[in-house]
């Protein structure tokens, strides 16, 4: 079993805690857990080194463990972050001016009054395959500074009216957010890690591994913001096969929407006959 220098000693008792009465499950963890230690720096990615093994469910454990603490602590780390109850956005803004999220926002709320914020938010669906919620966290800041909201008004008007769809899940929904996504977990943004309770919210979050268990809502609330879509617009997006063909998953008519559908790309590396189908005018 693991020493002080070989890893996580904290991590370690928190899952001897959870699994005390399951001895053998508890050494394949822990066997599960050197896998990762040694064959990581092989891997594209985590989601890669899991999909290897894919139904090792002591792997899965011990890598969704993995990824949930490293995205807390990515969010700590962030310019996104700021100290609850002491500081707020503004203290960081000049450190977000060369971000995407700078021009998002600009783009989406330009021209827009409070009055108007309903419609441009109800006009905008996010399709986020990461697990963090850095954009979620941004937008409910931003529109408290700029459009002086109240914490209790911009929380109803995020949750009424933007449609924000995670299909591999989250590493917890924000405190203000509304579980009618299936999140019930709360966690402050770059919050520190609680180990029993990341141990017992594994299922947050899926692998791309994991694509085909997705829930058929999902798929359908996908598909059905994409049918209607006037603009898509691909961000930072790797164009990974699994995450494409969730994209993809059209019948004979793919958009209700029949004008030419634009489409906007931050990369060239992707399938031309992927992307094809969301390009051509129907």
């Amino acid at each position: 079993m693991p020493s002080e220098r070989e890893g996580n000693l904290k991590l370690w008792q928190c899952l001897k805690q959870t699994y005390q009465n399951d001895q053998e499950r508890l050494q394949k963890i822990y066997l599960a857990c050197q896998h990762i230690v040694k064959n990581l720096p092989l891997a594209i990615s985590i989601d890669n080194l899991l999909d290897s093994d894919a139904l090792n469910t002591e792997l899965a454990l011990c890598g969704k463990i993995g990824i949930i603490e490293s995205i807390l602590k990515a969010e700590k780390n962030s310019s996104l972050y700021f100290k609850p109850n002491e500081e707020d956005l503004s203290d960081n803004m000049s450190n977000l001016q060369d971000t995407w999220y700078i021009q998002f926002f600009r783009r989406v709320f330009e021209g827009c009054s409070k009055d108007d914020l309903p419609e441009r938010l109800r006009n905008l669906t996010l399709i986020i395959f990461n697990y963090d919620r850095c954009i979620e966290h941004f937008l409910y800041q931003s529109i408290i500074q700029y459009f002086r909201l109240s914490e209790e008004e911009c929380a109803s008007l995020l949750n009424e009216n933007l449609k924000v769809i995670h299909p591999y899940g989250t590493v917890g929904r924000l405190p203000w957010q509304s579980d009618h996504n299936g999140n019930s977990t709360p966690r402050q943004f770059g919050a520190p890690a609680n180990y029993l309770d990341i141990i017992n919210s594994t299922d947050s979050i899926k692998t791309f591994s994991e694509s085909e268990r997705l829930e058929s809502t999902v798929r359908k609330r996908i598909l059905s913001s994409m049918e209607h879509a006037g603009r898509l617009i691909f961000l930072g997006f790797a164009y990974h096969r699994m995450n494409m063909e969730l994209l993809s998953n059209f019948g004979a008519e793919r958009f209700i929407n029949q004008s030419k559908v634009m489409c906007l790309a931050t990369t060239l590396v992707c399938s031309v006959n992927y992307l094809g189908r969301f390009v051509l005018p129907h």
